[in-house]
């Protein structure tokens, strides 16, 4: 799974209760999800249109 730490989840708007759910989410055998953690963005976000966003945001590139 990948997701954030805690303080950057809550920082965007999410509660505790979502927090904790995602967390502690199993797959169909009842195992944890191992959790890759990735930092939100340490600035308000522009875009690549030059647009600047009104919050930080979670930024990521997947390549497969």
């Amino acid at each position: 799974m990948i997701t954030m730490k805690e303080d950057d989840l809550l920082d965007l708007g999410l509660s505790e209760k979502d927090v904790n759910t995602l967390y502690i989410a199993t797959n169909v055998d009842g195992k944890e999800y191992k959790k890759v953690y990735v930092p939100g963005t340490k600035n308000k976000v522009i875009t690549a249109y030059g647009k600047q966003l009104d919050e930080k945001k979670a930024l990521m590139s997947i390549i497969m």
